[in-house]
């Protein structure tokens, strides 16, 4: 794998001017179709679209009909005629260029683009327990934050949506519970203290109260007495 890495980071640069070359001429010279060769795609785009209308058309002459749609194929091959550029070469260019960035990019900008998040969350997850095997101690430390990095921008941890109705519920429970909560604090403590505490104030004002009505009682039976005694007297004296 390592000469063929070695191999696309030499030559890779060509092949990529190739196929530049290749885009830009039918663009200019508007040759049949040139629309969906010159729209703005990935060469691992084209390829893949390449080798699904290769399948499409070889299904079609093995059951002897006639030649499907084939879109990206025919772009390619009127530019080719119209332009006077190589099928073949062009073909293998654009081949070989596409493997050569699948080996030297990970692709997450397609999968991003695309929407593709269960494919985007593989690749990270699969990179992210690769890192010790390829990378030195200081790298993977870095490396392993900037994936964490774009993974915590990507996937989030998403908060259930709640309704108006579940949350009006949720909360008259919550009162509901507090309130029961409440009655049962009142109806402990009345059980631990029965009777209610009286101040000490109260308790002196209560004894200082008694004392005058028996002090009231006291002057009032000596009064009376008092007066019994004098109409005895008096009485007395009369007889």
């Amino acid at each position: 794998m390592l000469p063929k890495l070695r191999y696309f980071a030499k030559y890779g640069d060509y092949a990529s001017e190739y196929c530049l070359l290749s885009r830009s001429a039918a663009s200019e010279g508007k040759t049949p179709g040139y629309e969906v060769f010159t729209e703005k795609k990935s060469w691992h785009d084209v390829q893949l679209e390449l080798n699904k209308e290769a399948a499409e058309i070889q299904e079609a002459q093995a059951n002897s009909e006639g030649r499907p749609t084939t879109p990206m194929t025919t772009a390619i091959e009127s530019a080719c005629i119209g332009l006077n550029f190589d099928l073949s070469l062009t073909k293998y260019a654009i081949e070989w260029y596409a493997e050569r960035n699948a080996h030297s990019h990970s692709n997450i900008g397609h999968h991003i683009k695309a929407c593709d998040w269960q494919a985007l969350g593989k690749q990270l997850h699969k990179h992210l327990h690769e890192i010790p095997r390829v990378l030195g101690e200081k790298d993977q430390v870095m490396m392993r934050r900037t994936l964490e990095f774009i993974k915590d921008r990507y996937f989030v941890e998403l908060q259930p949506t709640i309704s108006k109705e579940s949350a009006a519920a949720e909360s008259l429970t919550a009162k509901k519970k507090a309130k029961e909560q409440r009655l049962e604090d009142e109806d402990r403590k009345k059980q631990l203290d029965p009777q209610p505490k009286v101040s000490a104030t109260k308790e002196q004002d209560s004894d200082e109260v008694v004392g005058e009505k028996r002090k009231e009682r006291e002057e009032k039976k000596r009064k009376s007495s008092s007066w019994d005694d004098e109409e005895e007297e008096g009485l007395f004296g009369f007889f």
